[in-house]
């Protein structure tokens, strides 16, 4: 019986095939090195993955991230396990079953590739490679992009740990492209239409609302109206004792005023608080 994954690793190695797994643990490689002062032991964050019967490892100077700081660099790494990866073997041990690899080398190779074909206003998939509460990384064609919550989806989001997923993959469209500068921009929500104008119509002034909060700021809490994806209200903190809302509770507000413009893209939606329907947990 044919392995694939042999074949696979094989290919890798004499021709540059590019390979993609899970990144399941992030491992410190020791190794001895020669210097002037004599021989020592360097520690060397490595990421894993499991691909077939091979454990192949990726150093983090061959991850990819540009950071200059080494800390920096394996906490993100820690953040990216689960991520799915491309990578192409570099080192093999075939009988020992373990390989080292590149993920730099496959993204500088993917890059070449795929972003000559492609220009501004372009729809193109990306995977979600790290994700924090304001910042999202995704990997588009071999670059990875820093993606700001703002253009992640349409209307407010509070952490985007609860709207996507460490190897989720979405579609992004190019804002801005210049590989030579190495300038790339991209929005996840631009790929898609906005609701809100068209869910907004179906909302009256001075009426009451199911809605689920998003957000819990010092200012208020937000919410978004439920059944009307993305049109969200703003509301002050009502004075209820040991009232101390999560994202997630289902609410009834009430709509006092609407600002609205779909030439400038603006909008805002004041609210009060009427009720608690139910709590997340």
């Amino acid at each position: 019986m044919v392995d694939q994954f042999l074949q696979d690793v094989y290919a890798s190695r004499q021709s540059n095939k590019i390979l993609t797994g899970e990144l399941s643990a992030i491992e410190i490689i020791k190794k001895k090195k020669v210097t002037e002062d004599g021989e020592k032991i360097i520690e060397i964050p490595c990421g894993v993955v499991f691909y077939g019967n091979f454990k192949v490892l990726i150093p983090s100077r061959e991850m990819n991230i540009k950071r200059e700081d080494q800390m920096e660099i394996y906490n993100i790494m820690k953040t990216m396990i689960g991520a799915p990866i491309d990578f192409i073997v570099v080192e093999l041990d075939a009988e020992r079953k373990i390989a080292v690899a590149s993920r730099k080398k496959a993204m500088d190779l993917r890059s070449k590739l795929e972003f000559p074909k492609h220009a501004e206003g372009d729809k193109i998939p990306v995977r979600i490679v790290g994700i924090g509460r304001t910042t999202a990384y995704v990997e588009a064609y071999g670059v990875e992009v820093r993606i700001p919550k703002e253009e992640i989806d349409w209307g407010y989001i509070s952490d985007l740990r609860n709207v996507i997923q460490i190897g989720d993959v979405k579609t992004a469209v190019i804002q801005e492209i210049d590989m030579e500068k190495g300038i790339l921009k991209l929005s996840i929500k631009r790929a898609t239409d906005d609701p809100y104008f068209e869910n907004i119509k179906k909302v009256t002034k001075n009426s009451c609302y199911e809605a689920v909060v998003t957000g819990v700021e010092s200012f208020g809490i937000f919410f978004e109206l439920k059944h009307l994806k993305h049109v969200s209200a703003l509301c002050p903190y009502p004075h209820w004792e040991g009232f101390n809302p999560e994202p997630g509770d289902t609410c009834v507000i009430k709509i006092k005023r609407i600002f609205q413009s779909e030439e400038l893209k603006m909008r805002k939606i004041d609210a009060n608080l009427v009720r608690l329907i139910r709590r997340v947990r």
